[in-house]
């Protein structure tokens, strides 16, 4: 899960504003657990395989979910993603190694940065949007694997 937080920190390069008053929760499916800080004022809703945080302003949103990648590379998934999620001329990147692919652009008008992670089995989708990136990068540094 290490490979993770620094795969996405390291390719969107964003930096790590503090929490004040977070909460842990843990989503995901059984077989991918992890927890997340929640801050003060924003909430949460499950989804399949994992979370939606939303700041209060709902105009920031960070979405983390879970889910076994049978066998597909990120390399392979990213694109589906991106056309699935409905980016607008997405930017598709690979960041350090073939396991993690960063997809950017906007997505009904809002800048969104995608990291799509495999690591085994799981595959990771890490999706931040809005206007407060700094907030919403914070939040992912604090996700951790159970």
């Amino acid at each position: 899960m290490k490979k993770l937080f620094s795969a996405f920190v390291l390719a969107l390069s964003l930096s790590i504003a503090s929490l004040a008053s977070a909460a842990v929760q843990e989503f995901g499916p059984d077989f991918g657990r992890f927890t997340v800080d929640v801050p003060a004022g924003w909430t949460t809703q499950n989804i399949d395989g994992g979370v939606v945080v939303v700041n209060a302003a709902k105009d920031t949103s960070v979405a983390i979910a879970c889910a076994k990648n049978n066998g597909a590379s990120a390399k392979d998934i990213a694109p589906a993603v991106a056309q699935q999620s409905g980016f607008v001329n997405p930017t598709i990147e690979r960041g350090d190694d073939d396991s993690t692919y960063v997809v950017s652009g906007q997505i009904n008008g809002q800048d969104t940065n995608t990291v799509i992670v495999t690591e085994d089995d799981l595959l990771f989708v890490i999706s931040m949007s809005g206007k407060d990136m700094d907030a919403a990068s914070a939040i992912v540094d604090t996700l951790e694997g159970k």
